[in-house]
């Protein structure tokens, strides 16, 4: 009885042992079935492994990236080694991220971008190494956008919005109901007089360059697109009419007399390489226009996104293509391979999808990385946020433990 004992107590232990092993290896698998988001390089190698839930795109050399570990999210700073840099508390999220990814699967909304060495978070702005250099109170401030041309733009709950320098001093108070970003040395703001909304153009002094304006565009290449506010001859009301202007005020192009009667550009679309992609009253078809009013591409679009790399997404009929300045089409849709709506090009590559799954083209419509992701982002800095999914579980079970193991090891990833 005694031999049976000594037998039976080792084997059942190891077999309790062996059956809550098997529950964790599950949940670990389940874990990082979940959490398969990853980063290639441009030749398609995964450089970095699938394993965070969701990331944002490189800027600076570091990526937001984020793990879902028992429904709470965990937040890290990575760089391109994956080497976490630092971690962030969720109890203070990053900023909404406002980078336009059309990929939404990738994107996340609690990350944001370094711009001018320094990313906005909910109570103020990190360097690179996640330590506080500009310390902003939420009870104080409830919206902090990105740098850009060394100033951010700050909203304090009770005075507006107003700018800060990168030592985190007011460089303009807070006194606008709405700002946008300096682009080409200027920012749009709106103020409100006698329960009307009137917007200018201010330069970092706070000085008024341009008035009049009812609404528009940021600049871009040297231009803007705006809405003036012109009185009516009859003395009642006024009217919205759209010009694009310099930056000294003066009508470069005037829309509203334009052959094409060049109506409001949807989402903004500003002066990318030279062109921007307009809507003709006359055809409701969109064209593209140079800075001397030229329509170089008629208008016969469906859609159209600013040019990138020397191409530019349009629709047409249906259908979706990249074409070159001069309106040839490079690549379009066929052979089953899809293009995402509104993609572009970015570091010489853009995303195509293949029965189901995401690859990259070239500039010159070539298949470069074979589509087998799950879904895929632009390229930044040399890298590009993936997802591979898991088929099956069990199928991957090994896989997955193996990244357990190497995440145990400690190689770049966060304990």
């Amino acid at each position: 009885m005694k031999k049976i004992f000594k037998i039976f107590l080792p084997v059942s232990i190891l077999f309790v042992a062996l059956f809550f092993l098997a529950i964790y290896l599950h949940h670990q698998s389940i874990y990082y079935a979940k959490n398969n988001l990853g980063y290639i390089d441009t030749k398609g190698e995964i450089v970095i492994p699938p394993m965070y839930y969701s990331g944002s795109e490189f800027s600076g050399g570091l990526a937001c990236a984020q793990k879902m570990k028992n429904r709470k999210p965990e937040i890290f700073a990575i760089n391109k080694k994956n080497v976490v840099v630092f971690r962030y508390s969720y109890d203070r999220p990053f900023q909404a991220m406002p980078k336009f990814s059309y990929i939404v699967d990738i994107s996340m909304t609690h990350c944001s971008y370094y711009s001018d060495g320094l990313l906005n978070v909910s109570d103020g702005y990190l360097g690179k190494n996640g330590e506080k250099v500009i310390n902003l109170s939420p009870k104080e401030f409830d919206e902090l956008e990105p740098f850009s041309e060394g100033l951010a733009a700050v909203h304090n709950k009770k005075t507006g919005w107003g700018y800060i320098d990168v030592k985190g001093d007011f460089v303009i108070p807070p006194q606008y109901c709405m700002a946008k970003s300096f682009h080409n040395g200027l920012a749009m703001v709106t103020e409100k007089k006698d329960d009307l909304y009137k917007s200018y153009f201010i330069n970092p002094r706070n000085e008024k360059i341009i008035s009049n304006i009812f609404g528009g565009c940021s600049f871009s290449e040297g231009i803007a697109y705006v809405w003036e506010r012109q009185d009516n001859p009859a003395g009642k009301g006024f009217k919205e009419v759209p010009r694009f202007i310099g930056k000294d005020g003066r009508v470069v192009i005037d829309a509203e007399k334009h052959p094409s009667r060049v109506c409001r550009i949807d989402a903004c679309n500003y002066f990318s390489e030279g062109l921007v992609a307009v809507k003709s009253s006359n055809s409701e078809k969109y064209g593209y226009m140079d800075k001397e009013g030229k329509m170089i591409i008629p208008p016969q679009y469906d859609d159209a996104m600013p040019f990138r790399n020397g191409l530019a997404f349009v629709e047409k009929d249906g259908a979706y293509s990249f074409i070159d300045k001069s309106g040839n089409v490079v690549f379009t849709e066929n052979d089953g391979i899809r293009i995402p709506r509104f993609s572009s090009f970015s570091e010489d590559m853009a995303v195509i999808i293949k029965d189901g799954k995401y690859g990259y083209i070239n500039t010159k419509g070539k298949i470069v990385i074979e589509p087998q992701f799950e879904s895929a982002g632009p390229f930044s800095e040399g890298l590009a946020a993936v997802r591979i999914k898991n088929k099956s579980l069990w199928v991957n079970f090994f896989v997955n433990i193996q990244k357990a193991i190497w995440e145990i090891k400690g190689k770049g990833i966060a304990k």
